[in-house]
């Protein structure tokens, strides 16, 4: 008997309602009126609450829905940081959680949204994984807290139904998910990514074309997600050079963040690769930040993964208007576009440019082979083999 490889598209790991435009934010009174949320928590990233006034319009926007706002997030959301903000949550009698900021603002709330009414550490709501990679989700019969995301970055982490938590003990970012975690909402504003500093913005679209690569080459990868990450693999590598201009439309940030949210509906069902895994060893163990991370990797990953995902990396080059005659062709011209992008943006190209060190190879390659998304990489993630990746990047 042949044997045969399913894969399945989630629906549940979708949110329900996603709104998008220039000022869509302006939706977030009547999403949270239609929950019937009478204690809102807002979760914002300090900086957008210190440098801009959109953490405050929209607590004033919900008016007596709103009972409080943290502010606190931290990078890569250590787990103290987040029960912190759960206690917040449960001592205002938190019923709807809103985000606004990067993917760890979008993180930190949803783990606030798990663990508040559960009244347990985000660590023992976090998932395992067996020894052949199956996921072990935690024991709970508590569903959490209804989420409205609106993100100022290319993330994508507003879109999906769970986060990363770095474990202090061990340096080490974990997973937590839940299907009641998928938003009841995300708001799509270009006016709040036009916002944030460049490069930081231009990091995180890099992020976003990380995702859509990994997720056309991952090995559960569908159709349906394959789709969707070619379309929003063609957008942002169209528009991401246009943001590098101070005085760059509403439009062009529109159409990003649009297609940055895609890239997020695609990794949800598909996984992703060793580029991701090793971006969050990165981050958990050496607190470097998550977007700085994927804009040096992004091409790395692909120089790793050529001769194992050849098709599929032609398909998506195909997918953004590059010509060419066989497979190897294309995919070797998707390697020279990201290339040229991230010239074009100027983001960091080694890792040394954001503060990893070079002794810390050997100790990242191995933590990277245990991080969950390793396993859906193409090509098997050796340890050695991760090694001279790592050296190559830095």
């Amino acid at each position: 008997m042949t044997e045969s490889r399913f894969r399945s598209f989630d629906t549940t790991r979708l949110p329900l309602n996603i709104v998008s435009g220039i000022g869509a934010r302006s939706c977030l009174g009547d999403q949270a009126a239609a929950l019937d949320a009478r204690r809102a928590l807002v979760v914002a990233s300090p900086s957008l609450a210190r440098n801009t006034s959109f953490v405050h319009d929209l607590a004033a926007s919900l008016g007596t829905r709103c009972a409080g706002v943290f502010d606190h997030v931290a990078p890569n959301n250590p787990a103290p940081s987040l029960d912190a903000g759960a206690g917040v949550a449960r001592e205002i009698g938190a019923d709807l959680i809103v985000s606004i900021g990067g993917g760890a603002a979008h993180d930190a709330a949803k783990a606030i949204a798990l663990m508040a009414p559960n009244d347990r550490p985000i660590m023992d709501l976090v998932v395992r994984f067996g020894s052949h990679g199956a996921p072990i989700p935690p024991a709970q019969d508590t569903m959490p807290l209804p989420v409205i995301t609106i993100p100022a970055t290319f993330s994508a982490a507003e879109m999906v139904g769970g986060g990363g938590v770095t474990d202090p003990a061990i340096g080490r970012k974990v997973l937590f998910a839940h299907p009641g975690l998928s938003p009841r909402a995300v708001l799509l504003d270009g006016e709040i990514t036009a916002a944030t500093p460049r490069n930081i913005l231009l990091a995180s679209g890099l992020n976003a074309v990380h995702h859509c690569l990994e997720a056309i080459y991952s090995l559960g990868a569908s159709s349906i997600s394959t789709a969707l990450a070619q379309s929003a693999l063609a957008t942002l590598l169209a528009v991401l050079p246009g943001l590098k201009a101070e005085d760059a439309a509403l439009d062009l940030f529109q159409k990003a963040i649009e297609a940055a949210g895609i890239s997020g509906l695609t990794y949800a069902n598909s996984s992703l690769g060793i580029g991701h895994a090793i971006c969050h060893v990165l981050g958990g163990r050496y607190g470097l930040s998550h977007s700085a991370a994927n804009a040096v990797m992004v091409r790395q990953s692909l120089i790793f993964n050529r001769d194992h995902a050849t098709v599929p990396m032609a398909g998506a080059a195909r997918s953004c208007g590059i010509s060419f005659d066989t497979p190897a062709q294309g995919a070797d011209a998707l390697i020279a576009a990201i290339d040229r992008l991230t010239l074009q943006l100027g983001t960091p190209r080694r890792l040394r440019d954001i503060g990893f060190r070079r002794e810390w190879i050997a100790e990242t390659a191995a933590e990277s082979t245990r991080d969950w998304v390793a396993s859906t990489n193409p090509r098997p993630a050796v340890v050695a083999d991760i090694a001279i990746l790592l050296e190559a990047a830095w």
